[in-house]
């Protein structure tokens, strides 16, 4: 009986490894197509500049603060504590591209395109922006099988730097919404029994 069990596990683990293959190769995300510009023979940029993705996905009010939150799960509170953080991100940028460089916005607007002209000594004229992002997140424990949190993001100008073009916080600015919920989470648990709801949370 324990070597049948054995061989059966042994069976669905092989099943399971070519579907998980198959579906990593043929992964194609719908916004993979506003990040061409980066894959030209030329690659779009000016020297010595550089672009990739953003932070690597975390966000900025949990690796450009002083004091980070790893993980705002509530549940990790002590019982009857209440916790409010908060996050503010000013930023002032001032653009030129190099002589023989091209900015324009794409047809999408999410993201610029960049043309070289070899040879070419126009330079574009010198643009400056201003940014702000808030960020506030509420935490309650107020019970040891009771806990809740809710995590809300605020923009008001985007500094639009040339490099990090796509991200949300653009995305939000360009559908003119200054304001949304990035994570909640209310759960009771009393170890036998869980019940959660959530949004924005693994």
């Amino acid at each position: 009986m324990k070597r049948l069990s054995l061989l059966l596990a042994f069976g669905i683990a092989q099943l399971q490894q070519p579907l998980h293959a198959v579906t990593a190769e043929a992964y194609n995300p719908t916004w993979m197509d506003e990040m061409a510009w980066a894959v030209q023979p030329l690659w779009a940029r000016p020297t010595g500049s550089g672009a990739w993705l953003q932070d690597l996905y975390v966000p900025w009010w949990q690796n450009r603060v002083a004091n980070p939150i790893a993980d705002y799960s509530a549940s990790k509170l002590k019982p009857g504590v209440v916790r409010l953080d908060t996050a503010l991100d000013l930023e002032y940028t001032i653009h030129q591209p190099l002589k023989g460089w091209d900015v324009e916005t794409s047809p999408s607007g999410i993201n610029n395109v960049y043309t070289f002209t070899p040879g070419s000594s126009s330079q574009e004229p010198r643009t400056s922006r201003m940014g702000q992002n808030a960020y506030v997140n509420f935490g309650a424990r107020p019970l040891e099988s009771l806990s809740m949190d809710i995590g809300a993001e605020f923009v008001g100008n985007y500094d639009q730097r040339f490099w990090f073009p796509v991200n949300d916080e653009l995305r939000m600015y360009k559908d003119d919404v200054h304001a949304k919920i990035v994570r909640g989470e209310i759960k009771y648990d009393t170890k036998p029994f869980m019940i959660r709801g959530f949004e924005g949370v693994p």
